[in-house]
């Protein structure tokens, strides 16, 4: 099947030649054949056009429902997948509660083992008095930078809205 484009390269081509073709024919059974030909080749080329259209206007309207379709299983992913990370950390939050609790440092099944695991985090508590060279500047965002807070704060040195916190983790082995 031709091209849109071709097919009214076609069209243009086909009445840019009637005239001149026309006006050459002497006879008017000529004539006659002759428009009879180009009705012919312009109804074929129109016929030609009209399902070309419909073609295109088929695969539009598909790509669009396939696209809305897949945005919409995007939207539906995107949402079981933040499900699935909240049951994961709520896992977690409980076997480390259980862990602490029971002063466990960890407990293992025939596969795996759960460990607790002790690390420190750096806790904001008053983002508005921490001095600015603890602050990275992120294109359309100021954050205060907690590795930089956390490392001063190891080190000894105090740092005013800042402290450490000790939080843990469980580790999958």
């Amino acid at each position: 099947m031709p091209t849109m484009e071709e097919i009214q390269q076609g069209i243009f081509t086909a009445l840019s030649a009637y005239e001149p073709t026309a006006d050459g024919l002497e006879t008017e059974e000529e004539k006659t054949e002759f428009d009879a030909y180009m009705s012919d080749v312009l109804d074929d080329l129109g016929k030609q056009e009209k399902d070309k259209a419909d073609a295109i206007a088929y695969a539009i309207l598909h790509a669009e429902a396939e696209a809305d379709f897949f945005r919409r299983e995007s939207e539906r992913f995107a949402t079981r997948c933040r499900v699935i990370k909240n049951r994961i950390k709520s896992m977690k939050e409980r076997i480390a509660y259980t862990l602490r609790e029971y002063n466990l440092k960890d407990v293992s099944g025939s596969k795996y083992k759960l460990a607790l695991r002790k690390s420190q985090r750096v806790m904001i508590e008053n983002e508005g008095i921490i001095p600015t060279s603890y602050f990275r500047v992120i294109p359309e965002t100021r954050e205060p930078d907690k590795k930089a807070i956390g490392d001063a704060l190891k080190s000894g040195k105090e740092i005013i809205g800042a402290s450490l916190e000790d939080s843990y983790s469980v580790n999958i082995r």
